[in-house]
């Protein structure tokens, strides 16, 4: 394999790297050269493949093909250790630290001398030294447990120095941070380059590229589209950059779907008059803060976010499972949990459908009828053939052709994920929150889901598109909501007369943009 030619200060190259999950390929023939005590910045829309990049480098993931070379030499890493070894550290918007033990403790983690109590006095001195360099007093014995966000990341940032690390990976690092903590770790960036510490910085917002970056990479759908200085560069370059080439027939034309229920008026203005179905508020204690969300029965409302894991928490919220932390009301009923969710219409398509919705040991017609066992069963016992039968229709619709007595492990990932989507529409929900149903999906399975996402509204159903597609939001939804930090920044009420470059900007460009704004 050739390695991409490199200049002299080259400190990291990425050659072909390749990385397949399933049907879906995060990452595909990525190649990259890091240069020597530089930051070099990479950017992409949710899903893009960033942080499997970075998993990559820092050994928390092994590609399918491709190799490394760090510092002249080709890298293998078994391991973040193995990675940390070699040079390589990393700091992640959640630190993987151990919160019973202390600041110290985790500074050191596996790189401590056998005898701990004879050292410790040399090690407070070695930690003291450290923290000196990099101008954080956090006090050596306070417990992981008792610190905020942000004084873990520095905390990761000091395991990584205390480890000689000369590149540090930075992942969504201000993702859960205040904007005067993320000014005081954008400090740490420069003065680590100045110390000579190479930064990998990974980010979603353009203005932090813009002032901490030396170079900047945009990743789309698992490829690297441009690389490139960031001096004299601007947001809006970077957002044209980051939308991607223009669809040819990425989404399907609605104008042939007719409507079927009193909710819908037009393919684009249905439900805006009739009631509210779902109602979301009151997240006191998150980063979605005073967000207030309403769905109104027969509409599809798309939300797209800077950030997977505050929309990842709604979608977990809305099932029942945030009860503590919101308020989820369903035709005025509140919702306390997936119980309740369950039995009053909720239907969640999570993003994890591998994880969150799978019935690993058993069949595809047992995973498509798990929510209408009600149908199929008399007595307690479910009843195989009507298993097989209720299943059969909604399978010959979205083109999966496996039997339905299939072990479920033994289908494709595309396939077992239109197997989820199958289970949801099967009983017509009350309201379905969709969290990127068509991801990993080939074109015509993404028409056919969402035809049917549409005829589920033209019979009422409420739904909530959750996805990072911008063709496919603008094409399907009725309304378009815009989060950014957790709060609404954007909405959009009439999705099909706005460009693709209008949302990305919206959902990554200047940070100046706040408050809500209708069109």
């Amino acid at each position: 394999m050739t390695v991409p030619e490199a200049a002299e200060d080259a400190y990291l190259v990425c050659d072909h790297i390749t990385k397949c999950y399933g049907d879906t390929t995060a990452l595909d023939q990525v190649s990259l050269i890091v240069r020597r005590s530089r930051v070099h910045a990479l950017v992409g829309r949710n899903g893009a493949g960033k942080s499997t990049l970075a998993k990559v480098i820092l050994g928390t993931v092994r590609p399918d093909q491709g190799e490394l070379r760090f510092d002249g030499r080709r890298a293998v890493f078994r391991s973040p250790r193995h990675a940390l070894r070699a040079g390589i550290g990393g700091v992640s918007q959640e630190p993987a630290l151990v919160p019973a033990l202390t600041v110290l403790q985790n500074v050191f983690l596996g790189s401590e001398p056998f005898f701990w109590g004879r050292s410790r006095a040399a090690l407070k001195h070695r930690y003291a030294a450290l923290a000196e360099r990099v101008g954080w007093p956090i006090a050596p014995d306070r417990k992981v447990a008792d610190l905020g966000i942000a004084e873990r990341q520095k905390v990761e940032v000091l395991r990584c120095l205390a480890r000689d690390a000369h590149l540090i990976v930075f992942d969504e690092p201000t993702a859960s941070l205040n904007p005067a903590e993320s000014r005081a770790l954008l400090d740490v960036v420069r003065t680590l380059q100045e110390q000579g510490t190479t930064i990998i910085y990974i980010t979603h917002l353009l203005d932090e590229v813009i002032e901490v970056a030396d170079i900047v990479s945009v990743l789309n759908d698992g490829d690297i589209v441009c690389t490139q200085p960031t001096a004299g560069l601007t947001t809006d370059a970077l957002a044209v950059a980051l939308t991607g080439p223009q669809p040819t027939s990425e989404t399907p034309a609605f104008s042939s779907v007719r409507p079927g229920s009193q909710y819908a008026a037009t393919p684009r203005t249905r439900g805006l008059s009739s009631p509210v179905a779902l109602r979301v508020s009151g997240f006191p204690d998150s980063a979605l803060g005073g967000l207030v969300l309403n769905v109104r029965k027969g509409e599809i409302l798309g939300l797209i976010s800077d950030s997977a894991h505050t929309t990842e928490s709604l979608a977990r919220s809305l099932n029942g499972r945030g009860a503590d932390t919101a308020f989820v009301t369903i035709d005025g009923a509140l919702i306390t949990s997936p119980y309740q969710a369950v039995h009053a219409g909720i239907v969640l398509l999570p993003s994890d459908r591998e994880r969150d919705a799978t019935l690993r040991n058993q069949s595809l017609a047992a995973n498509v009828t798990l929510l209408s066992l009600g149908q199929i069963s008399r007595f307690g016992f479910i009843g195989r053939g009507k298993e097989r039968t209720a299943s059969r229709h909604l399978c010959q619709v979205l083109g999966i052709t496996a039997l339905a007595a299939a072990p479920i492990e033994s289908l494709s990932g595309g396939t077992r994920q239109k197997v989820m989507i199958a289970r949801c529409l099967m009983q017509l929900p009350r309201v379905l929150v969709a969290d990127h149903p068509t991801h990993g999906l080939d074109r015509n399975s993404r028409h056919t889901v969402h035809e049917l996402l549409r005829h589920a509204a033209d019979a009422g159903t409420a739904i909530m598109l959750i996805s990072d597609s911008i063709d496919e939001l603008l094409a399907t939804a009725d309304r378009l909501v815009v989060l950014r930090g957790g709060k609404i920044t954007r909405t959009y009420s009439r999705p099909d007369r706005i460009g693709r470059l209008e949302v990305i900007t919206a959902v990554f460009g200047d940070d100046r943009i706040t408050g809500s704004t209708e069109r």
